[in-house]
């Protein structure tokens, strides 16, 4: 039903863990709702009464109001501070020469390859996306 008001969410049910002397051994559902535009127009148009509840909602919402956004999914905060942590171990990704790789079937690169890098490996993926399993996208920079 929240569709209706323009709220993408999904209900996921939980399975109750009997321990013993627990009274309520049925399982329970919870609901979940992510990104900006959903968790606004779930406060805007859905009236909840119970109060830790309307409060978590509230710092939510007040920490989206306060940061500064682009989309539904991306908040962009100010840098208050930067500090030294020490040396840390680091992971780096390469693939061959093209530095281009499929990432939850998405063709993504870390560059843009090197110097002389042959890329038919990845206008394999990009011309043939279904051979891939991974969603066509409109080619509209190619000529016809």
């Amino acid at each position: 039903m929240l569709i209706k008001f323009g709220i993408k969410s999904n209900i996921s049910e939980i399975n109750a863990k009997i321990i013993k002397g627990r009274k309520d051994k049925n399982n329970w559902f919870t609901l979940h709702i992510v990104g900006r535009g959903n968790i606004l127009r779930f406060k805007k148009y859905i009236p909840i009464k119970v109060k830790y509840k309307i409060k978590n909602l509230d710092v939510f919402c007040k920490h989206y109001n306060d940061a500064y956004h682009y989309t539904d999914n991306t908040v962009i905060e100010k840098i208050i501070s930067v500090e030294n942590i020490g040396m840390q171990e680091v992971y780096n990704l390469t693939a061959g020469n093209t530095h281009t790789y499929l990432a939850n079937d998405i063709i993504t690169h870390n560059t843009g390859g090197s110097e002389g890098a042959d890329f038919a490996g990845a206008m394999e993926i990009i011309y043939n996306p279904l051979g891939y399993n991974i969603q066509p996208v409109q080619n509209v920079y190619d000529k016809a």
